[in-house]
């Protein structure tokens, strides 16, 4: 059984080349992963892991940026939480894009955004799938599965979702927000509107 490390972007790449990261190791599930300024990393394969991941996690330049990006057909499984970007000084943002055609996943416990609340996030026709109690950022998101067992996931402003939503388990909370669904609700846990 390997031990747990944090692995670190370096220069960017493919997820699954090994050049990608510093030391040359691909992140596993226990690994917690820094992707740093100005790095992209693709997320190229459908079985890509971690257990948590920052994006822009030592930005030291103003209005500097970390990217993810999604290949066509890619996954990425995070047990924790997805930070988009750091606190540590002025616009330190991190930015998740997936392709415009070609169905990609991203399943995470939580997705935060600790910036100043622009980092870019782009849906393309990619999948998000939520699985622990937290707050749901301001984006505008492809498809949205609520996948929270017995928690809730709340909206931390007004959401667009383009596709479709889909509340497998646990419960959506609007609070005061608006949720605008273009595509098919199916809800099979708990919804409360604003």
């Amino acid at each position: 059984c390997a031990n747990a490390a944090t692995i670190t972007s370096n220069g960017g790449g493919d997820w699954s080349n090994t050049s990608t990261w510093t030391g040359g190791t691909v992140p596993t599930a226990s690994d917690d992963v820094l992707i740093q300024e100005w790095d992209q990393v693709n997320v190229d394969i459908s079985n890509a892991v971690c257990a948590n991941i920052t994006l822009n996690y030592n930005g030291t330049n103003n209005n500097d940026y970390s990217f993810l990006t999604f290949a066509s057909g890619s996954q990425l499984t995070v047990t924790g939480a997805v930070t988009m970007g750091n606190n540590s000084g002025n616009h330190h943002y991190g930015s998740i894009f997936f392709v415009s055609s070609g169905n990609s996943t991203l399943i995470a416990g939580s997705l935060v955004e600790a910036s100043s609340g622009i980092s870019d996030f782009t849906g393309g026709t990619g999948t998000v799938q939520i699985k622990s109690t937290s707050t749901l950022p301001h984006y505008s998101y492809n498809n949205l599965t609520i996948n929270a067992s017995a928690g809730t996931v709340t909206l931390g402003a007004a959401i667009t979702i383009g596709g479709n939503l889909l509340i497998n388990t646990g419960t959506l909370d609007a609070g005061s927000h608006n949720l605008t669904v273009f595509g098919n609700f199916t809800n099979f846990g708990g919804f409360s509107p604003h």
